[in-house]
């Protein structure tokens, strides 16, 4: 799919659904960046974002979209609402010896996970994708793109990110066991153990 016609269905699909939240919705999406905007705030990250990125972000909206939660914001106007922005949270990261300079959180999962992307490989594609956890980092087989694209054809992103197994849990109210699903594994090739590291 060229990535002008992912950027029209992206912002078609964002005006009824913005993420896979059922309470979110165009409204509540934040303002897109202009070019200017964008380009300052990356300048304060030691990383050159792809085209694509910078598209979603000055094109799409700042943040808000995509799947699971979304993708977080670049601006201040969400850093002063107490919302955690894209540089914040590098920073946080980085502060860490072991941390990529160039691997960018992107998404916040919940539970300790988050999807990340490296700009410097399938830059033409947007970046690839990684899959940081407690277990470690994994590179996934998306890269911007392809994510962007399954995520509108459908593909529970969440699914194909993990495997899951059903466990036995007791419920403490009626104290019957009921099946949950639990995260068995992470999918992807594995690259490094540091998260393990720094919380270690």
């Amino acid at each position: 799919m060229r990535q002008a016609d992912l950027i029209d269905i992206l912002r078609a699909r964002v005006a009824e659904r913005p993420t896979d939240s059922t309470r979110a919705t165009e409204a509540s999406l934040p303002a897109s960046l202009s070019e200017p905007e964008f380009e300052e705030i990356l300048s304060t990250l030691p990383m050159t974002a792809s085209a694509l990125f910078q598209t979603l972000y000055t094109q799409v909206a700042d943040g808000g979209f995509g799947p699971g939660s979304g993708l977080l914001s670049f601006s201040a106007v969400a850093a002063e609402a107490g919302d955690m922005t894209l540089p914040t949270l590098y920073r946080n990261f980085s502060h860490e010896n072991e941390w990529p300079k160039t691997l960018l959180p992107v998404v916040d999962w919940g539970c300790g996970i988050w999807t990340c992307i490296e700009f410097d490989e399938d830059r033409e594609r947007g970046g690839r994708l990684f899959t940081l956890c407690h277990e470690g980092l994994f590179r996934t087989q998306y890269t911007l793109q392809s994510w962007l694209e399954a995520w509108l054809q459908g593909v529970s992103i969440w699914h194909s990110m993990l495997e899951f197994e059903d466990r036995l849990v007791v419920n403490p109210h009626g104290h019957k066991a009921v099946s949950m699903p639990s995260i068995r594994a992470v999918k992807g090739s594995f690259v490094s153990d540091f998260f393990a590291q720094l919380n270690g």
